[in-house]
């Protein structure tokens, strides 16, 4: 199972929440305090295989990923949800492009580490690990003509908008650290969006293969209307 894990190869994140769900069940036999020469239990020899069994399906995936074309474009943005449950966090970017006559919205990539076995509130959790400015200077030199007013961060803690918007100084070790990672962002470009967003809530969960494609389809129908 460990040297499967080690074989994934999404440098986009295309498939995270379907591979976030392996990171998952290894970190189950790490709680399981199991030797490497133990035999692993039924529940998680059975859970492996049916992962490896949707393996096969992923050809089948299809991921619109157009951001330009020959028609003009008259607005161009990237928008950063971020997610965290008690087992995964991460954070997803989306591209936003509006003509004159409809807006799309198309996948970039997305970013998902496991949560530390540590129980952190949610809050923390989206604070954990610099993702996002990591993610948004990325696509800022991989989008070099959008620039920094039209890259968008979301979130659905408004906990975490408070803290970004207001003075590090006043919050404790542990969050002024972490906001201060977020200095090379706008506050003001951070904004609100409900838990249940289609967008993200299936980073940090874990979805089947069908479900994947399922959502990506849903996603490249989506306008983003901010």
């Amino acid at each position: 199972m460990l040297s499967t894990c080690g074989m994934l190869f999404d440098p986009l994140g295309m498939l995270s929440p379907f591979t976030v769900r392996l990171k998952l069940l290894l970190q189950n036999t790490w709680e399981r305090d199991l030797k490497w020469d133990d035999p692993l239990p039924m529940d998680i020899q059975d859970t492996f295989q049916s992962w490896i069994d949707e393996v096969d399906t992923i050809p089948q995936i299809s991921l619109p990923r157009t951001y330009f074309s020959n028609v003009e474009t008259k607005m161009a943005e990237i928008h950063i949800f971020s997610d965290a449950s008690q087992k995964a966090y991460g954070c997803v970017a989306y591209f936003r492009k509006g003509t004159n006559d409809d807006i799309f919205t198309s996948f970039i990539m997305a970013k998902c580490r496991l949560a530390p076995l540590k129980k952190l509130s949610l809050a923390r959790l989206e604070l954990m690990e610099p993702l996002f400015p990591e993610l948004a200077e990325y696509l800022s030199n991989s989008f070099p003509w959008i620039t920094s007013d039209n890259i968008f961060f979301w979130s659905d803690s408004q906990i975490i908008l408070h803290w970004i918007q207001g003075d590090p100084l006043r919050w404790k070790e542990f969050v002024r650290n972490r906001v201060r990672n977020q200095e090379k962002s706008d506050p003001n470009h951070w904004n609100y969006c409900r838990g249940k967003t289609v967008l993200r809530t299936e980073l940090t969960r874990g979805l089947s293969i069908l479900c994947v494609s399922q959502r990506r389809s849903v996603v490249a129908r989506t306008r983003l209307a901010v």
